[in-house]
This record gives C-alpha cells, structure tokens and sequence, in this order.
C-alpha cells in the first residue's frame, strides 16, 4: 500500500521521509525511556510522523498515539505509518477540553496552527507562514485519549511529546487530570514568539514546573539568519518525590 500511496503524495507535492533525531537529543531519549519505562508516546501535533519514525529508528519499540489534525498531513502520516500495528494515528488535535476549532493551515506544512503567525513569523519564514485555508477540525484531551489507551495498555508510563505551533500548554491542560501516568515531556518553546498570543517560553516552563517537571535538556529547532534560536525542544522530566 505505501508504495502505491508514495508515488500519488509526491505527484502533490508530499514526500514521505524520516527525518532523524539530533544525536544528542536521541540520546536523552533513549536514556529517558530506559529509565522511566516508557511504553506509550503521544505525539501531539505529528505532523507527518517524523518524530515517531525517529522513535523507531532509535529502538523504541511501545505503543505510539499520533494526533495531527490537518487532513493533508495526516495522509501523508498514515502512509509513514505504513504497517506498524503499535503505532496509531487520530485525525485530530489536542487541546484543554472536547471541542471542534477551526486551524490556519499554512503553505508551509510545518506551520499550521489555531493561532495567527505574526510579524516576525511572517518576516522570517515568508511563503511558508502563508495562510492558504482554513479547516475546523475535532479537538479532544490527552485525559479522554489515555482512557482509550488504556483498554489497549492498562498502565501506561507515557513520553508527553508537545509540537503544536503554540497551542502545547492548552494541550498540557488537557493531560493535568493524568499526569500520574506521564514521566516525562517535550514542548517546542519559543524564544521569539512566531504566532499571536503565543506564551514566551519561560512561560510555559513555569507552568510545566508547577506541574512537577523539571528541565531535563534544550535541543534548537530553529535559528534566525544570525544564528539566534527561535524555538527548542524542551525536555522535562517528572520531579523525583523527596523523602
């Protein structure tokens, strides 16, 4: 099927690729996983499925939850998926609370987003910033999409992969009524904010170590033309109980 399905997605201008983790960052990972016994992914905001794919090229071999809600990426993540019954993918976002909202779909795949790209997002990043449509898509929480994990894995020790182009902590809301069941967490934060309304990264790290998590390790997404960091990965990992 995915070779019938490649040919057809790149004749749209898709291709289907596996973009590796950073070195450094893959290695935290496998360090992360190994040490917390991780057995479930939700990769929030997929997009094509390059995070998950590299989770497979590293080893990871548990149970992987995909969420992407534009209807052209997630085509092509379902053809990235290919056969791999442990990895699964919803045509949905993830937010604070059940819901249907309407999605800027950008020219630039990796852009779409619930919030508007800014100035600075529209100076740096050009075309692909671009609003081209709009799509209302189903949005659930990370608490509702545990409880259907677990009919599959009744204890699931979770890796909480944030990318949703400034909409991770209304995702992060939405996964407070679990967090006993996540170990560990990547957002994408931003040093220069590229949406609207979009909450500066000390931020959003504030809110996850009020939650318990703590900074396990930064790994830049994007720089400027200057090299500056626009965005990071920011891995957090849950707060050891002290005695």
């Amino acid at each position: 099927m995915k070779a019938i399905i490649k040919p057809i997605l790149q004749s749209l201008g898709y291709d289907l690729v596996r973009v590796p983790l950073p070195e450094s960052h893959g290695r935290k990972l496998q360090e992360l996983f190994d040490r917390f016994q991780i057995n479930v992914v939700l990769d929030v905001g997929a997009r094509h499925g390059e995070f998950a794919a590299s989770l497979r090229e590293i080893g990871f071999k548990g149970f992987i939850a995909s969420f992407e809600p534009v209807s052209t990426n997630f085509q092509v993540l379902q053809a990235n998926r290919g056969s791999d019954t442990n990895w699964q993918g919803f045509n949905m976002a993830l937010g604070s609370q059940k819901t249907q909202l309407e999605i800027n779909v950008t020219a630039g795949s990796a852009m779409s987003s619930f919030l508007k790209p800014n100035t600075y997002a529209k100076e740096t990043f050009t075309e692909d910033s671009v609003v081209t449509r709009k799509e209302v898509v189903q949005v659930s929480t990370v608490a509702d999409m545990l409880t259907e994990i677990r009919k599959r894995i009744p204890t699931p020790r979770c890796y909480l992969k944030l990318d949703t182009q400034g909409f991770d902590l209304e995702v992060f809301k939405g996964a407070v009524p679990v967090l006993d069941s996540v170990f560990a967490l990547q957002s994408e934060v931003s040093m220069k904010p590229i949406y609207e309304n979009m909450p500066p990264y000390m931020e959003a790290i504030k809110v996850y170590e009020s939650h318990g998590f703590e900074v396990a390790g930064f790994f830049p997404v994007k720089h400027d033309e200057d090299g500056a960091v626009i965005e990071f990965d920011c891995v957090m990992l849950r707060r050891p109980k002290r005695t």
